[in-house]
Formats: C-alpha cells, sequence, structure tokens
C-alpha cells in the first residue's frame, strides 16, 4: 500500500506545508512585509496568504509562478515542489459530481429538467 496515500491529508502533507509556511516567511521578510503587504504588492488576498502560511492549502500554479517571479527579484530560491492545491475544499472532501438545485426568485427549487421525450408515430 503507498504510505503516502495513508492517513489525513494534514499529517500526509506536513513537511511540504512546514516547507512553504517557511519559505512564505522567507519572501516576505526579503521583501520587509507583513501578509497583508504581501498581499497588496501581489494582488492576492491576504486570507489566501495566511492560509497558504497556515497549512490550509497549496498555491496553485498561477500564484506559484507569480509568487516565484518576486522570489527571484529578492533573490530567493524558488518555491519547493508542492502538491496540487484542492481549490478551497476541506483537505480529504471528495466531490460526488452533484449538481446543486437551481432556486428561482422566490428560493423555491425547480426540478431538473428532463430530456423531452420523441414523438410517438401511429402505425
Amino acid at each position: 500500500m503507498d504510505t503516502e496515500a495513508q492517513g489525513p491529508p494534514e499529517k500526509r502533507y506536513a513537511a511540504e506545508h512546514q516547507a512553504l509556511r517557511l519559505w512564505m516567511q522567507r519572501l516576505r521578510k526579503r521583501m520587509g512585509v507583513s501578509q497583508r503587504g504581501l498581499a497588496k504588492i501581489t494582488g492576492i488576498h491576504y486570507v489566501t496568504i495566511g492560509e497558504w502560511e497556515r497549512g490550509g492549502d497549496f498555491p496553485n500554479m498561477l500564484y506559484r509562478r507569480m509568487l516565484n517571479v518576486y522570489a527571484r527579484d529578492v533573490q530567493l530560491e524558488p518555491l519547493p515542489a508542492l502538491p496540487k492545491p484542492n481549490y478551497g475544499m476541506a483537505p480529504g472532501t471528495k466531490t460526488k459530481g452533484r449538481r446543486k438545485k437551481e432556486s428561482g426568485a422566490d428560493g423555491a427549487t425547480s426540478p431538473t429538467p428532463q430530456p423531452a421525450e420523441p414523438p410517438q408515430s401511429n402505425p
């Protein structure tokens, strides 16, 4: 059995979260800014930056590239290799492919549209 797939995600990726946290702190220190300061410079919400530093999630590829540009500007090594982000889902959550019910202006839910039946021909 694959040891990387065992255990809850927060334990499975503990080393990666630690590496990201330390790297983000080094980046901010070299730039001389707080989380909010980094947020203003990069356009990334300060809550998102805090989530990354606390181990809630990992930055997506766009943010990784952006952060690496800032790191290069302050002579910091590139961001370490990290797992893919979970895009806002709680750690360990799996999607089931269910669609959200649509609601009208009055808040009532409408039934899921059914495909139309082909017309019956009479022989």
